[in-house]
């Protein structure tokens, strides 16, 4: 059983090439960082067959390498990591990248409106209600939450949100149910594309 990556073994190799990718600056990473994210992948990841010199890495504006630099830009620990939130929020935070919504209570309301919009579900909408729940009334604390008062009050964010649900609508599939790990090589302008994932124009 490997250690964190909440004992997913199907995620190491994804994983490693985020990593990669990211200390990537143009050298392949220092022999120090390439020693120890060997290290990490054969003995805490238990994968010493995975040999991180063969894995392609990720250049800036790959899904894989805008995921991670997503994190490092708000400070956020990596799911599976530490205290880092749980794997669920991978494929959400996948989502806020390829949508192109930042993390702000504003543009989180904006990117569920989105979701049920490019997919009228009773998921998306129950997550929508939630997120309303939670950013509008202001219930839902908890101990790494603080729950938020009237965010559709602030200026441009009730303008925000019905453009989510506008640009979402417009798409031509549903790009959250994809498997983003095997999607992490491929450029965002490319899965915009491919998802007809229209530009914000607020």
């Amino acid at each position: 059983m490997t250690i964190s990556l909440d004992n997913r073994p199907e995620l190491v190799e994804p994983a490693a090439r985020i990593i990669l990718g990211a200390i990537d600056l143009g050298d392949g990473g220092t022999e120090k960082q390439r020693h120890l994210l060997q290290s990490i992948v054969s003995k805490v990841w238990e994968r010493p067959d995975l040999d991180i010199s063969d894995l392609a890495d990720l250049p800036p504006g790959t899904l894989g390498r805008e995921y991670f630099d997503f994190y490092c830009r708000n400070s956020f620990d990596l799911p599976g990591e530490g205290h880092g939130s749980p794997s669920f929020f991978v494929r959400h935070d996948m989502c806020h990248i390829i949508a192109g919504y930042g993390p702000t209570s504003p543009e989180e309301l904006a990117l569920t409106a989105f979701h049920v919009g490019m997919n009228d579900n009773e998921l998306n909408w129950n997550l929508l209600i939630v997120a309303l729940a939670a950013l509008e009334v202001g219930i839902f604390n908890s101990e790494n939450f603080e729950a938020k008062m009237d965010i559709l009050d602030r200026d441009g964010a009730l303008e925000l949100m019905v453009e989510g649900f506008v640009r979402g609508s417009h798409c031509s599939g549903d790009f959250s149910t994809i498997d983003h790990l095997a999607e992490a090589h491929c450029t965002v302008e490319e899965l915009r594309e491919r998802f007809g994932v229209s530009d914000r124009q607020l």
